[in-house]
């Protein structure tokens, strides 16, 4: 079993491998944590997780789904994703995109 760390680091560095992760398309929390671990070996503790996601989220850069979202509505926060991650879209005007998507 390769060696594992747990995660300490910055969560800029945490956010990008869950940016990494999420522009494969939406997953749940557990799914993101064994993602991570066998992408970098890293162990993540759920309280790190849970403030990086909010971080992301606060910055309108994911969604974080709430029970009863479609996969539809899923689908479309993932391409939001892309468009920052491939596309290279500037983040505050996705942003924007996604708080109206959301409102609506």
């Amino acid at each position: 079993m390769p060696h594992q760390q747990h995660i300490q680091r910055n969560l800029s560095q945490l956010a990008l491998l869950i940016l990494f992760r999420l522009r494969q398309g939406p997953n749940h929390t557990v799914g993101l944590c064994e993602a991570i671990e066998q992408m970098e070996g890293l162990v993540i503790e759920p309280g790190t997780l849970y403030r990086a996601l909010a971080h992301l989220e606060q910055r309108g850069w994911i969604e974080v789904t709430r029970l009863g979202m479609r996969e539809a509505e899923m689908e479309t926060i993932a391409e939001y994703i892309a468009r920052i991650l491939v596309a290279q879209a500037a983040p505050s005007e996705i942003g924007r995109e996604v708080i109206e998507f959301r409102q609506a």
